[in-house]
């Protein structure tokens, strides 16, 4: 029997990361499970000091948490996608001395050699 160790988010008793190697992790956040028969299954199981195997399923609410916080999580990537597109295009705009073309921001042919307008 194979025991792995594995590091659980003591607030949401979710189950980050392991193995069976001894992980480093923080005591003052995380937890740390030996588990002797299988390793979880991160997404649908959680830990559970009071069963016998040190896990439970996850409650459709915890579900629901991680499904809101992942779209949040992806919402914010489309933020960060849009403002470096500005910023593109504002440096375009200023290097070029006009408004660079879908083209321009697109393949950076502005930055790959095309002469400037400016004076």
């Amino acid at each position: 029997m194979v025991t792995s160790n594995w590091i659980y988010d003591k607030t949401t008793n979710r189950f980050l990361y392991g193995g069976p190697y001894e992980p480093t992790f923080d005591a003052v956040t995380q937890g740390l499970a030996r588990l002797t028969d299988r390793d979880p299954d991160l997404i649908l199981e959680r830990y559970d000091a009071t069963a016998p195997t040190w896990r439970r399923l996850a409650t459709q609410t915890e579900l629901d948490a991680e499904a809101t916080a992942q779209r949040d999580r992806e919402g914010s990537g489309d933020i960060a996608r849009r403002a470096t597109k500005a910023t593109v295009v504002w440096t375009l705009k200023r290097l070029l001395g006009r408004n660079p073309t879908v083209a321009e921001i697109g393949h950076g042919r502005a930055r790959n050699g095309s002469p400037s307008t400016r004076p």
